[in-house]
């Protein structure tokens, strides 16, 4: 009973066929110690792995989201260079600090949650589509929580790229703004 008890401990957040599988056998076999004691040691070495797996993807994700970042502030920089200019013409007709400020920043979430609902979109509809890996990877699901996750990064991606290119088109003098048209 001990050996189900760790099962189901390990299997709760990974929900894949081979803990189902493994449970299976330990529940409607399990009426001798041997198939618990034959199956204990393969449990051991294959189980936690799947939380090596985790981490290793975990890790990934991290370092595509971080150049996601990187390119996405890129982009808004560039943007705020490119429209000097027109910046300058918006302060100069009398727009505020603020919501010289409040436009780069909106383009920039408007710009990050288009790109995360199609991703968004595109992940939900792959992983309803069916296990590609046809149980190779028992993590593979889209739990709902995940989409909040995703709404929320993709909110904080908006802001942090948004943010330093808004302050410099916040400081941005229009007289020197028009001069460099």
């Amino acid at each position: 009973m001990n050996a189900f008890l760790r099962l189901i401990a390990y299997a709760r957040p990974y929900r894949g066929r081979l803990a189902a599988a493994a449970a299976a056998m330990i529940v409607y076999g399990a009426a001798s110690a041997g198939v618990a004691a034959l199956i204990q040691p393969i449990l051991d070495r294959v189980l936690p792995r799947h939380e090596e797996l985790g981490q290793i993807i975990t890790a990934i994700l991290a370092a595509v989201f971080f150049t996601i970042l990187l390119v996405a502030g890129n982009t808004m920089a560039q943007a705020v260079r490119e429209r000097t200019g027109e910046l300058g013409v918006l302060k100069a007709i009398g727009f505020t600090d603020g919501q010289v400020l409040g436009m780069v920043i909106s383009e920039s979430m408007l710009i990050a949650i288009a790109g995360g609902a199609i991703g968004l979109a595109l992940g939900w509809l792959f992983v309803s589509a069916g296990d590609p890996t046809r149980g190779a990877l028992p993590v593979f699901f889209f739990p709902p929580g995940e989409i909040v996750t995703g709404i929320v990064m993709v909110v904080l991606l908006g802001i942090v790229t948004g943010a330093i290119p808004a302050i410099q088109a916040m400081r941005l003098n229009a007289v020197e703004a028009l001069r460099k048209e």
